[in-house]
């Protein structure tokens, strides 16, 4: 890859006037200097498009879209699609409207593509409320590198097809040409977002570049699909794994994990989907056949469900 690729963010936003002007100086912010920033704009009702417009207007590497109608989460993938295919980066890192950029993330993340066999990079993060406090930081802890790096390739699947450890999206980059030869991100009918299928489809492509230096912010607040959509995620999310496992099953040597764990891992979903939804009768008898169909996801569980009950969130 040349010195100092060009990178595209990607900015997909609806109803964010309280978040969009910090995300685009995070932007501005960056000690690297071969950028671009292009801002797709869903036909928000709020001054999110008039905020993004000022720095689109004082600013030639800040490109506005603005979305004559709204076409919702059901439809992201055409949002990040159309921004893929007007960027004219070589690498694509990801920004939504309501996250932010540590200043170094472009200068340091670009490096890991130096290799050409890597088709993505994501780093840890930092979860921040609607204010920007800190929340937590989201850490590689007790991991498997030769899982993360996805080597050999289809390897991190062993991961991803259980639960989506990429996460959260802002700290991802990613190689345009690979993503263009997989026809762009993805998001099947039944999900609301596109992130995590992407990923999967990825881990069959190329190598990963886990970087354990924080390369992006998640904002957590009332908006967030994963809180105002739980259930649909969480439906979502289990019918993709069933789906891509029986997809990749026989094609991808390195895949190791068996049908039953990718049961397990969708009831321990669905459990906690039901804790924190307060449907308490239905918990005990669907944890249980959790356990005992997998009893080495029981921690997979315990972590985020002891950090809604004593912190309010995930």
């Amino acid at each position: 890859m040349q010195k100092n690729p060009k990178v595209s963010i990607i900015t997909t936003t609806y109803n964010d006037e309280s978040f969009i002007e910090e995300c685009i100086k995070s932007a501005l912010r960056q000690t690297y200097e071969n950028w671009e920033q292009i801002i797709v704009d869903d036909n928000s009702t709020d001054e999110t498009a008039k905020i993004a417009r000022k720095y689109s207007e004082r600013y030639s590497r800040i490109n506005l879209l603005t979305n004559e109608t709204n076409r919702g989460i059901w439809k992201l993938q055409e949002n990040y699609n159309q921004a893929l295919k007007l960027s004219s980066g070589k690498l694509i890192a990801i920004l939504e409207g309501d996250d932010k950029l540590p200043e170094n993330k472009l200068e340091t993340q670009v490096k890991a593509f130096n290799n050409p066999n890597v088709v993505l990079s994501w780093g840890e993060g930092i979860k921040i409320d609607a204010n920007g406090r800190k929340i937590r930081k989201t850490r590689f802890k007790n991991v498997d590198w030769k899982v993360m790096k996805n080597q050999p390739i289809g390897n991190a699947l062993n991961a991803l097809l259980l639960k989506n450890i990429i996460t959260p999206a802002a700290t991802v980059m990613l190689r345009k040409k690979t993503l263009l030869n997989i026809e762009g991100f993805k998001q099947p009918s039944y999900c609301p977002f596109v992130d995590y299928p992407t990923w999967m489809v990825l881990s069959t492509m190329g190598e990963f570049v886990p970087l354990q230096k924080v390369m992006g912010m998640h904002r957590m607040h009332g908006s967030n699909v994963g809180r105002t959509m739980l259930k649909e995620s969480t439906l979502g999310g289990n019918k993709l794994r069933l789906n891509y496992y029986k997809e990749f099953k026989g094609k991808i040597e390195a895949l190791r994990i068996n049908l039953r764990e990718i049961r397990a891992a969708n009831l321990y979903q669905q459990s906690l989907y039901f804790l924190i939804r307060e449907k308490y009768n239905k918990l005990p008898k669907n944890l249980i056949k959790a356990i005992f169909l997998d009893p080495k996801q029981l921690r997979d569980f315990i972590k985020p469900a002891a950090r809604f009950l004593f912190t309010g969130t995930r």
